[in-house]
């Protein structure tokens, strides 16, 4: 019987005809070894969907994992006491986990992901869906733990020194992965090669992964590479589209995601919602405290005064209002930039909050919407929330790394969302204001894509005196079940549609004056009225039951502008 060395392909693979991927199987074959290549789901656009119900995209790639190495050891030219796991990149993520949960991996070799979250976290962060598990990093675990959880079991790390996974965290964490493996008895058991390159396989990392298996399996020969004639794309595609979907019907992840966890959290909803909707609406709050991962803000936020500049009939004040961290003794600061537009006379005005993710400074030109209001005798407040505007560097302009989903990822391995990371940004800007003499109350304005945060922030804060969300999603659900679907990483909760959706958010807000202005489906087109309906009978239901039908206003597109009907539900409503 032969040994088997399944190999899991890193992200940028075209096809299982990469280059670099098909030597693995071509050398081993000359190694005496069945050698196969796994192809797991692909993540990306499907990720967002299988984290709103709660499931980690990582599970599905095992699963896959898992299931090739079901089919090999059915052949019977296989060893199932030789099985052996190696990946790179994308592949070496697939490896470390694989390696821990699959007891029949003899020997394994992940390359291009060993490191510690710490040194990650420091450089590029967290990349891709696959390497998040909700909690994670809260709980404890780190990178290095799926070395120790291996032990004794055989296990190469292969890494390269200048590799977006930073090396210093690969000899740190096979440091600790040694002391364990020699507490067992077997330190030849765990080993580490490095070459000097970016993010890939080398040559020397190659030749010490065969020289590794061929000792743990007892095979003999030359690990050496050998030259051999590679197979084209054409010649190893197995379906005749060069995909299973389309070629067999097959279902995908999303298809999984949609039929065993969004259409039963969906219908456990809607089943609270009909059967006791108080009790269900009166646990919602701290439920999404909880999973949204907020954190209650002083009750009077810190703030630093930087000036104003002087307009014909009113001021614009800047400030800084200090957010996270200045409520604990702790190196964390997060500062919200604020732009306060003063009408010049001694009353107290009601105030309006604009968060925009354009930025606070969007509406804010001579004779533009925000001049419009304060001449209308309000107060207009814009804030740049953690990272829009001032409080960037943008996460839509590109900022080192991966940008908003190295936010968001990180979030959740913390247990928390960007969406309660600018709801405690909103609720502290919104209580600032409220201390000011010139402010009677607090009305929450929101655009778009920060109208998720902003729900979340009014149902914190229950001293708003009303809010109203420009194009705001219709809900969570949708973006679940569409097959196309635009919703950016800071606008979801990880686990969200198992315990509630935007429309309960809105319903816990009766009676206060709520307005969606023209909601959005989750492609971002207009929200038909049957959808709307569909979307927000609950909400209406609980208006009504408080006696505050009149309250609620869904406002779709029409002849007048977003700013039209904002402006005159603003003054209806003063």
């Amino acid at each position: 019987m032969l040994s088997l060395f399944l190999c899991a392909p890193m992200h940028l693979l075209r096809s299982a005809g990469d280059l670099l991927s098909l030597r693995f199987p071509a050398v081993n074959f000359a190694l005496g070894c069945v050698a196969a290549v796994c192809r797991a789901n692909g993540g990306g656009h499907v990720c967002r969907q299988v984290a709103l119900n709660g499931e980690p995209f990582g599970k599905f790639m095992i699963h896959d994992g898992m299931r090739a190495i079901d089919y090999l050891l059915s052949r019977p030219e296989v060893d199932p006491r030789r099985i052996g796991y190696c990946g790179q990149s994308g592949g070496g993520t697939q490896t470390a986990s694989m390696m821990v949960v699959d007891p029949r991996i003899a020997v394994a070799a992940p390359s291009s992901y060993e490191t510690t979250w710490r040194r990650l976290f420091e450089s590029m962060g967290p990349q891709d869906s696959e390497q998040v598990f909700a909690g994670a990093v809260a709980a404890g675990f780190d990178m290095p733990d799926t070395l120790l959880l291996r032990a004794p079991r055989p296990t190469l790390v292969m890494a390269t020194s200048d590799d977006f996974f930073p090396i210093q965290g690969t000899l740190e964490g096979f440091a600790q992965a040694k002391q364990a493996f020699a507490a067992l008895g077997v330190p030849d058991n765990v080993a580490l090669v490095v070459d000097d390159f970016n993010h890939g396989y080398t040559p020397l990392t190659r030749t010490a992964m065969y020289a590794f298996f061929m000792q743990h399996f007892g095979v003999a020969g030359n690990s050496s590479e050998l030259n051999v004639t590679l197979l084209s794309d054409e010649q190893l595609q197995i379906s005749p589209t060069g995909q299973v979907a389309t070629s067999y019907n097959s279902k995908r992840v999303q298809d999984f995601n949609y039929e065993l966890y969004t259409v039963s959290n969906v219908a456990a909803l809607q089943q609270q919602r009909s059967t006791a909707p108080d009790k269900f609406l009166a646990g919602v709050p701290a439920v999404a405290r909880g999973i949204s991962g907020y954190r209650e803000p002083l009750a009077r936020p810190q703030a630093l005064y930087k000036g104003r500049v002087n307009r014909a009939t009113y001021n614009i004040e800047k400030w800084i209002v200090l957010s996270e961290g200045h409520d604990k003794r702790d190196e964390t600061q997060l500062m919200v930039p604020l732009l306060v537009f003063v009408p010049l006379s001694d009353a107290s005005q009601r105030a309006l909050l604009f968060v925009d993710p354009l930025g606070k400074s969007t509406n804010g030109q001579v004779g533009g919407f925000f001049e419009q209001l304060v001449m209308a005798g309000f107060v207009v407040a814009a804030a740049d929330v953690s990272g829009v505007g001032e409080a960037g560097p943008g996460w839509t302009g590109g900022e080192q790394g991966y940008g908003e989903t190295y936010v968001e990822f990180l979030a959740t391995y913390l247990n928390r969302s960007v969406v309660g990371i600018h709801a405690h940004d909103i609720v502290s800007v919104s209580r600032f204001l409220r201390m000011r003499p010139d402010v009677s109350s607090v009305t929450l304005v929101a655009n778009e894509t920060l109208s998720e945060a902003a729900l979340h922030a009014a149902v914190f804060d229950a001293d708003m005196a009303g809010v109203a969300l420009v194009h705001p999603l219709v809900s969570y659900e949708q973006t679940a079940s569409v097959e196309f679907y635009y919703s950016p990483p800071w606008s979801q909760v990880f686990g969200v549609l198992a315990h509630y959706d935007l429309c309960d958010l809105a319903a816990t807000l009766a009676p206060t004056p709520l307005l969606l202005v023209a909601p959005r489906d989750a492609t971002g087109a207009e929200a038909s009225a049957q959808l709307l309906s569909y979307s927000f009978n609950s909400t209406s239901a609980a208006y009504t039951a408080k006696g505050a039908a009149s309250k609620f206003l869904i406002a779709p597109d029409a002849e007048q502008t977003a700013e039209q009907v904002l402006f005159a539900w603003l003054k209806s409503s003063s």
